[in-house]
């Protein structure tokens, strides 16, 4: 049986000043991408970027504590925030899962599916559209709001699907 998540990149947080971490010449012979992050920041939100894109992009969350649940319609955005209920926690204390859809097709906007987990805390689901027809190439996060960095400990894997 073929192996149906095979990783391009991992990226391993090893010292206490990454603010950035970008994902870049992502080949174009999968369907679909995963981006699996296991994460702590010392302040500020984790956002997400494609292609380095500065606009395009709306999202719909729906997210919960444990004790009441709500939801957001956010447009007209200049990128995605992973986890946006303002954790700092040090350690990998946040897990998001993003899925990029058809992420190489050249004539359709891109869904953006993903689920954030702060441990403790809160989940969230969102989907997203990035309202652009380039394929997929690069993926950026990077650390917004305040200047906190991503914790010592955090990973971030990303992964080619290809079709059954």
């Amino acid at each position: 049986m073929p192996k149906t998540y095979t990783p391009i990149s991992t990226v391993k947080i090893d010292n206490s000043s990454t603010t950035t971490l970008d994902f870049t010449s992502i080949p174009q012979t999968y369907t679909d991408l995963v981006l699996v992050c296991s994460y702590g920041l010392t302040a500020g939100d984790l956002y997400l970027r494609i292609n380095n894109d500065t606009a395009n992009y709306s999202d719909t969350e729906l997210y919960g504590n444990g004790t009441a649940a709500n939801s957001t319609r956010l447009s007209n955005r200049s990128g995605y925030y992973l986890s946006d209920q303002g954790i700092t926690k040090p350690g990998p204390a946040t897990v998001s899962t993003v899925h990029f859809n058809n992420y190489s097709n050249t004539t359709t906007y891109k869904n953006v599916l993903w689920r954030s987990d702060d441990v403790g805390v809160s989940t969230e689901a969102h989907i997203g559209l990035w309202r652009s027809t380039a394929a997929i190439t690069s993926i950026n996060c990077i650390i917004i709001n305040v200047s906190g960095v991503i914790t010592p400990g955090s990973q971030f894997t990303l992964y080619g699907i290809k079709a059954a």
